[in-house]
This record gives structure tokens, sequence and C-alpha cells, in this order.
């Protein structure tokens, strides 16, 4: 549904979604490292994603010097896709924490956002089917506009408290944002399939055990 999303941005704002997307949030945000392709200047500093087979790293599935994200993408999707930098992600968390604002710059209408974090499903997301995705139950975990938001923190069997909202990548990224603890945090891996480690949880208990 994100990918449809992108294409009415498209529709509704008369530019192209990268061109939305840069005038809209990364300008504002200024989020200069964020993009659909990396740019010349910074290749020395991408990454490469690796496989992981029987416990260990694997051979590299897209390695930083051959990448496909050095050139422009054949289509620009609404659903991934861009390449970024931890210090232009926390930007972005940062605005989150604003509610949609960040720097005078108002990203999100507060009442679009208020909608963005509320759970949008009939139960939760194993009720919708979601089972062992990403290695997780989903049990007392809704869904809003673009995020998981948890409802039953005794359901979901970890140390997220209700209210947190979040969302996690295919190479074992993940961010969450707790608003009552004016908290947003961010894991960035590189590693397929990313169910492989637990670091997403254990990352999490990290955080709620440093607060405590």
């Amino acid at each position: 549904a994100t990918d449809v999303v992108g294409r009415l941005a498209e529709i509704w704002s008369g530019n192209s979604l990268e061109a939305f997307l840069d005038e809209r949030i990364f300008t504002p945000l200024a989020m200069t490292d964020t993009g659909f392709e990396v740019k010349e200047e910074n290749r020395a500093r991408f990454t490469s994603n690796y496989s992981v087979e029987e416990g260990i790293l694997g051979p590299v599935l897209d390695a930083a010097a051959t990448s496909h994200y050095l050139s422009p993408p054949e289509f620009v999707a609404g659903a991934g896709g861009l390449v970024s930098t931890a210090d232009d992600y926390l930007q972005f968390l940062r605005m989150l924490l604003g509610r949609g604002e960040l720097n005078g710059h108002r990203i999100v209408k507060k009442e679009t956002f208020n909608l963005m974090i509320e759970n949008h499903l009939v139960g939760d997301m194993a009720d919708m089917g979601a089972g062992d995705f990403n290695d997780a139950s989903w049990e007392g975990i809704g869904f809003g506009l673009g995020f998981n938001v948890v409802l039953d923190p005794l359901k979901t069997g970890s140390v997220a408290p209700a209210g947190e909202y979040g969302w996690t990548g295919a190479a074992g990224t993940v961010f969450f944002v707790h608003p009552e603890l004016n908290m947003a945090t961010l894991l960035l891996t590189q590693y397929m399939p990313s169910k492989t480690y637990p670091l997403r949880a254990e990352f999490r208990q990290a955080v709620y055990d440093g607060l405590i």
C-alpha cells in the first residue's frame, strides 16, 4: 500500500516522488545524505550488505563498490529503496518526536500524525496473519499509518511499553519511538536474513534497561 501512497503523492503534488520527498521532507529536515541513489562524493562511505549462512556472515549480497544503489533506480518506490545515514535518520526521528515538526518545519499536520500512531487494525498484527514475520509474533502490536504500534505490553512478551511505535528493516535495522519518554532510538545493521540474530530484541532490552 505504501507504493500506492507514493503514487498518490505524485498525482496530488504534480511532482515526481523523488522531488516530492526532497522538497517536503529531506530539505526541511537537512537530510542531505538521503536519496534513491548514493552520490558520487558519498561512495566511499557506503557499506556492503552481507548474507548469513549457518549462523555466521557469508558472502556479500550487495557490495558497496558495485551496488545498484550507485545508479538511479528503474522505479522510484514509495515502499523502499532509499539510502541514508544515521545522522539523517535521527533528524527524521526527531521530527517524529516533535509530532510532525522539527526546527520550525511542519512536515505532517498534528491531526494526521495522531492518526499515524493509532492502531487501525481490528485486533493486532498477529490477528491479521503477520505470524512469524521478521521473527516476531506481533501479538499485542497493532499498525498505524506506516508504523507498528504497541497496544498490550504483556502480549508482546518484550519490554516495549504501550504507545511505542516504529518499524523494522529487511537488513536487520529497527527504529522505535516512545513519545511519553521523549525517546527515539535507531539500530542500523547490514545482514540478511535479519532474523538470524536477535539483535533487535537485545537492542530494545538494553535501551529500556539503560533508562531504568
